[in-house]
Formats: structure tokens, C-alpha cells, sequence
């Protein structure tokens, strides 16, 4: 807003989660390009804001693929499965606690670690008294030991109803996790069925668990799957690769103002 009273040349806009803030649909208008992570947003931005599809980029998120990177002398000898979310409704770790209390009948061993923060903390560590899964789950408060917790883990899970592009979704296949994530927004851009994880309905307790079983249980599917994610993402998603696509757009808008 000020950019245009200023009457600076140009403006760029981010579009970046399904939960804009107050006045942002009318920053939109105001900006010679708004630059989307998905294509779901993007959708949303011609649909419901109305921002002429030409003024639309896509940019992805990036990640830092040196930082994320998988390590096999990490890798914890019992089966791990990692779910990094803040703890509010919407992100579903209620959900999988009780699809986990499947998964440990066929995987005596595994073990859940969630991590964050939120006012649902204390619903989750209540809920996993009384499911008597206090030797199997673990509701961890927030830590700058991420990459280091992924390292560890064997598997990914995000159950959350609403994403844009979930970076915890991108630094976890880095780290050469196997994911599986509900397919909503803008999640089955960067999470390739079958390839590099598993896109889920997240009511489908059965099938989740399924899935859950097989990848802690097999270690080529899962070491397969892991690989595969941290190729694409290095492919795809590197923060060299994000910035130039970023510059592209600065770029474009400044030659045609030469032009």
C-alpha cells in the first residue's frame, strides 16, 4: 500500500497461505505481479480475489538442501515417525495418535514423536494417557534439533485438513524422508504418489495405517521412497533454484519498464 502511494514502478505480492491476512486482496490489486508457492493458491487468487491470471507467477518455497540433508549414521535403530506441526486443530496429530494406536499392534516397536507448539498441547498429551500409548508417543515441545530429529526418523506424517506448501513437507523429503500427507491445497505438488510418499484421505484410518505399516516394515520401499523424495526436492526445490525463479519475475516486470 504504501509502495503504490509512493507511486514506486513496481510491486510485488506474495500469496503464500489459504489464511490471508485482513487487507491483503486489496494489496493484490495494487501489485504488477503476485507471486504464488502452488497452483493451488493460485487457483484461489483468480477465483476469489479476482487477480487477473497474467499477473500471477508461481515461485515455490526453497530449501536448504545442504542443511536438510539425509545422514545414515543418524538414523535411529527403532522405527521413528516424525510429525513436525504447530499444535492446533487443523495440523491432525489427534488423528494420527489414533491411527498410530494401529501401527504399534504390527510394529511393536515404533515409536511417535510430535513436535511443536500450540493450544492443543494439552489435549494431545491427555489423549495419549488415556489411549495408554505413553511408551509409544511422544508430544514434544517445539526445537531448533529439527534436522536432526528428521535425520533420525523413518517416516513423515501430516494430517493436516488445510496446506498451502507445507515446508516441513519440503525439509523432510530433503532429509530423504518418506512422506505421507492428506491430499489437500497446494500438498500433492510436492509430495509424488507412489514416488516419493503416499497422498492420503485423512479419514481413511485403515489405509493410513496401511501405508504407515508397510514403509516402517519394508526397507527398500522406504529407503526408495526416502531417495526419490531427496532427488526431487534437490531437483525442484534448492534455494538456488527458488531465487533464480524469483529474480526471473523481477526481471521480467523491470525490462518492461525499458520496454
Amino acid at each position: 500500500m504504501v509502495g503504490w502511494l509512493c507511486k514506486v514502478p513496481i510491486i510485488i505480492g506474495g500469496y503464500r497461505n489459504t489464511y490471508p491476512a485482513q487487507l491483503e486482496w486489496l494489496l493484490w490489486r495494487l501489485s504488477d505481479r503476485v507471486i504464488c508457492n502452488a497452483k493451488a493458491l493460485q487457483d484461489i487468487m483468480v477465483k476469489e480475489h479476482k487477480v487477473p491470471l497474467e499477473h500471477i507467477r508461481m515461485v515455490p518455497n526453497g530449501v536448504d538442501t545442504k542443511l536438510f540433508a539425509p545422514k545414515d549414521e543418524k538414523k535411529s535403530e527403532r522405527p521413528i515417525v516424525l510429525c513436525a506441526a504447530r499444535y492446533v486443530a487443523h495440523k491432525g496429530q489427534e488423528q494420527l495418535i489414533k491411527i498410530f494406536s494401529n501401527v504399534i499392534k504390527a510394529v511393536p516397536k515404533a515409536r511417535l514423536e510430535l513436535v511443536g507448539e500450540g493450544p492443543c498441547r494439552g489435549d494431545l498429551e491427555r489423549l495419549v494417557k488415556r489411549a495408554g500409548l505413553c511408551e509409544s508417543v511422544f508430544v514434544e515441545g517445539a526445537t531448533e534439533k529439527i534436522v536432526e530429529k528428521m535425520q533420525k526418523a523413518w517416516l513423515f506424517v501430516l494430517l493436516s485438513t488445510d496446506e498451502g506448501t507445507a515446508n516441513v513437507l519440503l525439509e523432510a523429503q530433503s532429509t530423504g524422508l518418506p512422506v505421507i500427507a492428506n491430499d489437500v491445497g497446494g500438498v500433492a505438488e510436492i509430495v509424488e504418489h507412489g514416488e516419493t510418499g503416499y497422498l492420503v484421505d485423512r479419514e481413511n484410518k485403515e489405509q493410513i495405517s496401511a501405508m504407515m505399516i508397510d514403509i516402517l516394515s519394508d526397507d527398500r520401499l522406504r529407503k526408495s521412497l526416502g531417495a526419490k523424495a531427496r532427488r526431487n526436492i534437490k531437483e525442484k526445490y534448492s534455494l538456488e533454484k527458488v531465487v533464480r525463479q524469483t529474480e526471473e519475475v523481477i526481471t521480467e516486470l523491470c525490462q518492461s519498464l525499458v520496454h
